[in-house]
């Protein structure tokens, strides 16, 4: 029915019983009650029996107090039931209805309940039975069929706690005054701020969900800034009240800033981070302000399947060179670690950011699997190898770093080693290529200790890279027995640049002393102390003089050892009686036998190939001594001031010797 039929119905004589009057909007259900009111019919209000601040009664309290009030022979008009049940959750709405059933059902005390029909859109769910319409105990006025038009959407409503009245003033000054104010008719807007106190910061019980209680800082900050995280701290959030949101961050920011800061900085790093990008991932990988570094670098380790795994490497790549590498270093191991059974396909793409770690994984691999795939893969990410393998005419330097990279010998190739062990046929000693330089006045002196002619390709292919000009590159025989003591180079020392010694203390330290250490990183730091120390040696050499000449005292052998490890050499036990043995790979007062070669100068008795001498102890790395080419044959390389031009007049190498040359 509409109001007009309601007010005739009403003036033709009504039992006085419980009856619910739903209105199908606001406006109706005033003018419902001022028409009862003038009727002089009594009103409650709900508001009433929300007398405490901070509290919020629950049904069955308002209900019972309400019966209490009413008298059984005199009908009230309650209002603002509509109101109050607007804010209670689910389950308190459906204590409300059972209550509001029971007192229908009891048929006492007389009360119109004139609510907004939106406000209990259970109503009728919970009196569907015909006999509560028929008989009048609900009436509907101008009804509206929800399946046509939905109902408007309810106020949002905000509960202020007084700490924050300030910046965020309320509309009404409590619960009861905003119970009042619906009762009244008077409540607009499409969002309601009410005031209530700080009571031990806690939510009020029994309240539907989208009531937003702004009672802590964490709810202030998620109503007044949509922040809402439960990894902030308090002193975050706070913070972030007060000197304001930033609008971007970076991760250099993230390890620049305090324990705080941190916290602020990682939110904002979650918030822009874009689905699908490597920074998405690590936030979906259970990253937190504590675990953050570790977690960017090993939550790699759940996507080496993925399609765009080389995309995403190279952005974590980025991110890391852009936030510098030592803070994140230390947690390559670990990743190395988790990824230690995975196809090495997979993960060499993510072995991207010259670590030492990584460069040792790396050269674990190719040593595992030397197949075209995983060289050109490993090649992308480490640079210094390909350069350490590039290509050499001469077979046995290029199968010798062949091996050794793989870190192992052949029964063939150590054949090889013996069979050349001589010096071939119009190679010049390193001493003679030294002396149309050694007394020019110009031309400055490099010697790397143990740099043998092994190297030469990596020091020209990075010489070219890095526009150094190298005019010649040559190759000498150093003095048998290959050690320093007569290979000693006699130099101008005004013109003699330090010497670098460090390959000679791999070779015999490994690259720690008094540490174990595989040989993958004995051989890494041999490769940064080419690619690092002596090209950096020679830029420095060349700012000084007009000319820097490479060379070396002797080479050493990796494979002897690698071939003495694996049983393919033997000990050459048949020595005079006088012999004093010296070294695995020299000796004096012996004879030349099968297997020796004696010294220019008849003092010393080399071993050829990789055999040994009953020496007792073990090498670590690599020998010297002896008379194979990697140990005798040491590059002679001369750099010139100003950038490298193509038309550089270089001379012939120990790779493009004579094909019919022993050697070769």
């Amino acid at each position: 029915m509409n109001l007009s039929e309601f007010y005739q119905w009403f003036n033709g004589g009504v039992e006085p019983k419980p009856r619910i009057i739903a209105c199908a909007t606001r406006q109706d259900v005033k003018d419902a009650r001022q028409w009862l009111e003038r009727q002089q019919t009594r009103t409650v209000g709900v508001s009433r029996y929300v007398t405490e601040r901070g509290w919020y009664p629950m049904p069955n309290a308002v209900l019972g107090q309400l019966k209490e009030d009413i008298a059984s022979d005199e009908a009230a008009v309650v209002c603002g039931l509509d109101g109050y049940a607007e804010l209670l959750s689910e389950a308190r709405q459906q204590d409300l209805y059972a209550e509001l059933k029971n007192w229908i059902d009891d048929n006492e005390p007389a009360a119109w309940f004139v609510v907004h029909e939106n406000a209990l859109p259970k109503l009728r769910n919970v009196f569907y039975n015909p006999r509560y319409t028929s008989g009048k105990n609900i009436v509907y006025i101008n009804e509206v069929r929800s399946d046509v038009t939905p109902p408007p959407p309810l106020p949002t409503i905000y509960l202020v706690s007084e700490r924050w009245l300030e910046v965020m003033p309320p509309d009404v000054k409590s619960l009861q005054a905003y119970l009042e104010a619906y009762e009244a008719g008077t409540l607009h807007g499409a969002r309601v701020r009410i005031a209530v106190p700080a009571k031990n910061e806690k939510h009020l019980p029994g309240l539907r969900d989208d009531v937003r209680q702004v009672m802590t800082l964490r709810d202030f900050m998620s109503v007044f800034y949509e922040v809402e995280d439960p990894l902030l701290s308090d002193a975050a959030l706070e913070r972030m009240r007060r000197e304001g949101i930033p609008a971007s961050a970076s991760i250099k920011e993230f390890i620049a800033a305090d324990s705080v800061q941190r916290e602020i900085v990682f939110w904002r790093l979650k918030q822009q981070a874009q689905p699908d990008t490597y920074l998405w991932y690590v936030f979906d990988n259970g990253a937190t302000p504590g675990n953050f570094i570790e977690r960017f670098v090993c939550a790699a380790s759940t996507l080496l399947a993925c399609s765009d795994a080389k995309k995403l490497a190279a952005e974590r790549k980025e991110i890391i060179e852009d936030a510098e590498l030592r803070n994140f270093e230390a947690h390559i191991p670990s990743f190395i670690e988790m990824t230690r059974d995975a196809p090495a396909w997979q993960k060499i793409a993510w072995l991207n950011n010259g670590t030492d770690a990584e460069k040792a994984a790396l050269l674990q691999i190719l040593g595992s699997d030397y197949s075209e795939r995983i060289r050109k893969e490993v090649f992308a990410v480490y640079p210094d190898i390909e350069a350490y393998l590039s290509p050499d005419a001469n077979a046995y330097f290029t199968e010798y770093r062949t091996l050794k990279i793989q870190g192992k010998c052949t029964d063939a190739f150590a054949q090889k080693a013996l069979d050349h062990s001589q010096i071939p046929d119009g190679m010049k000693a390193r001493n003679i290529l030294l002396k149309a330089f050694e007394n020019d006045g110009e031309t400055a002196l490099l010697v790397v200790d143990a740099l043998g002619a092994e190297w030469l390709p990596m020091i020209t292919a990075l010489a070219e890279k890095r526009g150094l000009r190298m005019v010649s590159a040559n190759v000498g025989y150093a003095n048998i027995p290959t050690v320093t003591s007569v290979n000693k180079i006699e130099w101008p020392p005004e013109r003699k640049l330090d010497e670098i010694k460090k390959l000679d203390n791999i070779a015999h330290n490994g690259a720690e002393a008094h540490a174990a250490k595989t040989s993958e990183e004995n051989l890494r730091v041999q490769l940064d102390v080419i690619s690092n120390d002596v090209m950096r040696a020679i830029g420095n050499g060349l700012a000084k003089h007009p000319r820097v000449l490479l060379t070396a005292d002797h080479g050493t052998s990796r494979l002897a050892v690698c071939a003495w490890n694996q049983g393919i050499a033997k000990t050459l036990e048949s020595l005079p009686s006088n012999a004093e043995i010296l070294d695995w790979r020299y000796c004096q007062n012996a004879t030349e036998t099968d297997g020796l070669e004696k010294s220019l100068s008849g003092a010393y008795f080399v071993v050829c190939g990789y055999n040994r001498l009953p020496k007792p102890g073990g090498k670590v790395f690599e020998v010297h001594g002896g008379a194979t080419l990697e140990e005798r044959l040491v590059p002679v390389i001369v750099f010139e001031q100003g950038v490298a031009q193509k038309s550089d007049a270089v001379a012939k190498p120990v790779s493009e010797l004579e094909e019919n040359d022993p050697f070769a």
